[in-house]
This record gives structure tokens, sequence and C-alpha cells, in this order.
């Protein structure tokens, strides 16, 4: 039986970890990195010890919508365990975000969990004026919310901040460099920090490929998941595209990994891709 201080949260942390880290301290205005049709997997890998496990499998994909007349994109994330790994830490987990796709203005966002027991059935809405967000919801044993939430602007739910990042033009940041990004999560504001390390080529998760990318840490906030201080890395893709192509991080307990499986309906040619001889 997991005790709370074991409690990972494990897929749910892969999903949001990805997403929260890498955003500009100012709103960046052209989103040019994906479109409607975008399908990328992942597989989470965890580890207590030497051996890393095939944990749960994690599906991001981009459809367009309209609000009003107005073009939007929803965006869908979804996080599974293996069967061979539910008997340790059960996930179903699924999160959806709706954003302008003009302006990349959020518009609302869903959050239906389940991880290990930790039940979380929250929405957001956003005011048009971008200064509020209406969050209603229930968080594991906690009493039920339903309030509002002053935010500043250019402020994200964890999955749309994930696309915002993509948007960031990292070709002009030097090593070292320090950003913040406004992130909110479970109805709370965290301004999440982060440097840019710099371009680095790591090995892909298929055969010989490996992938030209520019290299992000996180310095993480206290959390289920984290002690505060604990270092998160994640490697983007230096093309157009900017993938997330792996995510590694120390949780309370153990260590996981995030590698990009398979993509599809990419809107640029994956130009960061080396196959070796």
């Amino acid at each position: 039986m997991m005790t709370g201080k074991w409690k990972m949260r494990f897929s749910g942390l892969l999903v949001a970890t990805i997403v929260f880290q890498i955003a500009s301290s100012q709103c960046i205005k052209t989103i040019n990195s994906f479109d409607a049709g975008e399908k990328l997997s992942y597989k989470a890998l965890y580890t207590w010890g030497f051996i890393w496990i095939h944990a749960a499998d994690i599906q991001f994909t981009v459809a367009s919508q309209k609000v009003g007349s107005v073009p939007a994109f929803i965006f869908t994330a979804t996080a599974t365990s293996l069967k061979t790994f539910d008997w340790f830490f059960k996930v179903r987990d699924s999160f959806q975000s709706l954003v302008t796709a003009e302006q990349f203005t959020p518009v609302w966002f869903n959050q239906h969990t389940s991880e290990g027991g930790w039940e979380v059935r929250q929405t957001y809405s956003f005011d048009p004026s971008g200064r509020k967000m209406f969050h209603k919801g229930k968080i594991g044993r906690r009493a039920p919310v339903n309030d509002t939430v002053h935010i500043p602007s250019c402020t994200f739910d964890v999955l749309s901040a994930v696309y915002y990042c993509r948007a960031i033009p990292f070709n002009q940041y030097k090593a070292n460099d320090k950003l913040t990004v406004n992130t909110l999560i479970d109805g709370k504001l965290y301004p999440i920090r982060f440097r840019f390390l710099g371009k680095e080529t790591i090995p892909g998760l298929h055969g010989k490929e490996k992938y030209s990318c520019y290299k992000i840490e996180a310095t993480a906030i206290e959390s289920t998941n984290f002690e505060e201080g604990q270092k998160i890395n994640v490697w983007f893709t230096d093309d157009d595209n900017h993938l997330p192509i792996l995510m590694e991080a120390k949780v309370v307990v153990g260590s996981v990994k995030a590698y990009l499986n398979s993509f599809e309906g990419l809107k640029h040619p994956v130009k960061s891709r080396i196959i070796s001889n």
C-alpha cells in the first residue's frame, strides 16, 4: 500500500512537467510551430533503483474549433498507465484546453484525472479580459472549489502552456538566460522559473536516431511530486516545430523520463532529426 508520502501522481506529473517548464515573461505574438492535425505520442519511463520501466503512454493532439466566429485550437492530452504498472500506480488522465488561434488566449480548461486513487475534476473558464479565471471543481479530498482567481496577462493552464512555449524563439537566448512563466496548477498561480542551457544533441527513442535540441532547466516548486529546488530538464528540437523530445526529472520517489515515441501531422519538416549510419 502506497503512503501519502509516496504519491507521485505519476503521469499527471509527466504531462504537467512537459507542459509548464517553458515560456517567456512577455507574451509571444506569433504562434507558428504547430497546426491542427498534429499528434504526438510519448513513452513514460519510471525507475526506483537501476532499471527503467515503461510505465505509461501519453498522447497530445491538436484540433481546430471556433469560439463564435473566432478560430481556435483545442488541445487534448491523455495519460494511461500500462496494465503491468497499474498494480503499482494506476493512472487514467485526460486534459483539454481551448485557446484562440491568433491571440493564443486561453478560453477554458478541463481536467479529469485519476492517479493512484487521487481524483481531480476541475474546470477553468477565462474571462475575455485575460485578468480573471473562474475555477470550479473537486481536488482529491479537499472541499469543492468555486472561486475567482485574479491573474496577470499571459497566464496559462498547464496544457495550453506547452503549446505556447513551443513558439519561444530559443535562438534569441544565450546560455544561462533566465525566464518565467505564470502557470495555473490546481487553480493556483505559480511563477515557474527556468534557465536556458544552450544546444545539445541527444539520442532519440528509436535505433540510431538523434535530435539537435535546445536544453532547458527548470527549478521545481515544492509539491506532492517534487522537493523544492529539484532540477527538471526538457529538450526541444531546434527546428521550426520545437518538439519536446525528452523530459527528465527526479521525483519524491524515483525518477521519470518521457521520450517522444511517434509524431504525425507536423507543420514543418523535422530538420533536427539525425540518423546515424
